[in-house]
């Protein structure tokens, strides 16, 4: 009897490799398929976006902008003696002042000049309906439209209101 037991445990055994081996190839037929997929849209990824894997050589040195500055800032600039002009840059007569900078930057005996932006959302808190004249920090800045505040050693030195004077200091 044990060789019939024997022969039947391995018979059995056939039979349970016999019905594994459809899942087996179910399971390799997947997997395939999936690399495939995958596969695939590499391949289309490589086609549309070309060697995304190298890096590129043509890098750009980051430049740190100081001309623009937030109305905040105007009283804790680095220079002693500087200009601060504020404007809304997006105005209609906004290139009138940028030119008039252009200008009086190009001037050697030309002060350190900085450019607040009146429409930035970040300065609305120093855009005012009356402006104040002799503000003594940040907190009392209040501009109600272009102006030239000439600055030293962080105290007002200097207020200049109106397009037509912002633009005649300037190119004087």
């Amino acid at each position: 009897m044990k060789k019939k037991e024997v022969k039947k445990k391995k018979e059995d055994k056939k039979v349970v490799k016999s019905k594994n081996s459809p899942e087996v190839k179910k399971i390799i037929t997947t997997l395939i398929i999936v690399a495939l997929v995958f596969g695939f849209f590499y391949l289309l990824t490589y086609i549309f976006v070309g060697d995304f894997g190298k890096e590129d050589d043509t890098k750009e040195e980051t430049k740190i902008q100081y001309d623009e500055i937030l109305a905040g800032s105007s009283f804790s600039m680095n220079a002693s003696k500087y200009l601060v002009v504020y404007y809304d840059f997006d105005a209609e007569d906004a290139s009138e002042i940028l030119s008039a900078i252009y200008t009086y930057e190009a001037k050697s005996d030309a002060l350190k000049v900085y450019t607040v932006d009146l429409g930035n959302a970040l300065n609305k808190n120093s855009v005012s309906e009356k402006s104040k004249k002799d503000p003594k920090d940040a907190t009392e800045l209040a501009i109600s439209g272009p102006t030239i505040i000439r600055f030293r050693d962080g105290m007002v030195r200097e207020y200049i209101e109106g397009q037509d004077k912002v633009v005649d200091y300037l190119s004087k």
